[in-house]
């Protein structure tokens, strides 16, 4: 299907649909049938998004400056500044690969994408510092068939109830935004070995429902998971919002927008998924 018949239907179904479910308890995937409308799988922007400890937050530098006189009537607007790896975010390939596509440089119809969800929501319950290995894939495809190439796999671990507090979300023992602390992370991730079979599957890119693809385990936050995705030219996304019991495990199409930085190494992201098949070929 050519890319922009697929983007048109795509937007059309966003717009069509009812307004995006609530989010609710992580469950097991629901199947197909159950997922009738889109889905917002995005964090929203604020003071609150979660910041890589030591990254910039999201901050309003000037907050609703309104002026009725001058604009002859009521106008309010913002100015934020930011990290790009906040909240909800892609890393582009240039993230850790310093031949790879910056963000402005990835080819659109790979944001377009068939959508998988891996549930490893009940190993990670047990294991906070969960290395994902290959085996979650292989019993994926068990089931499911092998992940087609083009695709972008979701992985969920569970995370998304503990984004809003920072302790759980992170494992750290404060909430100081501002502190550099990155020897007390504790959150699930990718094993190398996953990474390397979904670069094998040429996946357009990998999403988590925790701050990164690689471990935040002390000692042990090597980058394997990013440089592997990034040197087969796969994005990734991370503090995605994969809450929602909806979700299927295939089936949907994943709607990836970020906002087209000139040179970026990451950006704010809205991932939305919608039922039914709408990518290009």
């Amino acid at each position: 299907m050519p890319l922009l018949t697929a983007l048109g239907l795509a937007l059309v179904a966003v717009a069509a649909g009812a307004a995006p479910s609530a989010p609710s308890e992580t469950t097991a995937s629901a199947g197909p049938a159950a997922f009738t409308g889109p889905i917002d799988l995005t964090h929203p922007l604020s003071h609150a998004a979660q910041n890589w400890p030591g990254a910039r937050t999201f901050d309003f530098t000037v907050r609703v400056a309104e002026s009725a006189a001058e604009f002859g009537g009521f106008v309010a607007f913002n100015e934020f500044c930011m990290a790009e790896h906040l909240g909800t975010h892609l890393d582009a390939p240039y993230h850790f690969n310093q031949s790879g596509w910056k963000v402005h440089e990835i080819p659109l119809h790979r944001f377009i994408a068939r959508g998988v969800l891996i549930d490893a929501s009940a190993a990670a319950a047990t294991n906070r510092d969960l290395f994902l290995g290959a085996d979650a894939l292989e019993r994926w495809e068990a089931e499911h068939g092998r992940v087609p190439e083009g695709s972008v796999v979701l992985v969920r671990f569970g995370w998304g109830d503990k984004y809003e507090d920072r302790r759980a979300y992170f494992g750290l023992t404060t909430d100081d935004r501002a502190a550099n602390d990155t020897d007390h992370l504790s959150f699930p991730s990718l094993s190398p070995e996953l990474a390397r079979a979904l670069a094998e599957r040429k996946v357009y890119g990998v999403g988590v429902d925790t701050p990164s693809v690689d471990p935040g385990k002390a000692g042990d936050h090597a980058p394997h998971a990013h440089r592997i995705l990034a040197a087969a030219s796969a994005f990734n996304l991370e503090n995605l919002d994969l809450r929602s019991a909806a979700l299927p495990a295939n089936g949907f199409t994943l709607i990836v927008l970020p906002v087209k930085i000139v040179d970026g190494t990451g950006a704010p992201v809205r991932v939305v998924a919608i039922s039914g098949e709408h990518w290009s070929s």
